[in-house]
């Protein structure tokens, strides 16, 4: 009776998981992050990518330019960006999480073109994801 208890219980997690969706499958990951991934992005011993905080992307931007904003523009608030940087400190891909319309497009669009000092594991360079949060006031 205990281990169709356990099943059930299990059964019922993982119902849970892929309605709440914890549970994704790679196409709908791929979905949710359109930067795809590369082949030596820093993760960890379970194979999860390590996500970077945006202080730590910040400390290791080398070129970074400033968002280019229109002059009339009266928006303020905070923008979250997710960006993935390759082993070489290119940015690979940058999706904006919030804020306004205009000023996404504008972080987005700046932190393309940033350049990072490149991140490495042990002696190998590796690429690596995290976000970058900026607030206009």
């Amino acid at each position: 009776m205990k281990s169709l208890s356990l099943v059930i219980l299990i059964v019922s997690v993982l119902a849970c998981a892929v309605k709440c969706g914890w549970a994704q499958s790679a196409a709908e990951q791929q979905q949710a992050w359109p930067c795809g991934t590369t082949s030596n992005l820093l993760v960890d011993s379970i194979g999860q990518p390590v996500w970077i905080a945006s202080d730590e992307l910040k400390k290791h931007a080398v070129d970074t330019s400033n968002p280019k904003l229109p002059s009339s523009l009266r928006a303020s608030g905070r923008i979250t960006v997710k960006v993935l940087v390759n082993s070489d400190g290119h940015v690979k891909c940058v999706q904006a999480l919030s804020g306004h319309p205009t000023l996404r497009r504008a972080v987005t669009e700046a932190v393309q073109k940033w350049t990072f000092k490149p991140f490495s594991a042990g002696d190998k360079p590796v690429a690596v994801s995290g976000h970058l949060s900026f607030v206009f006031k």
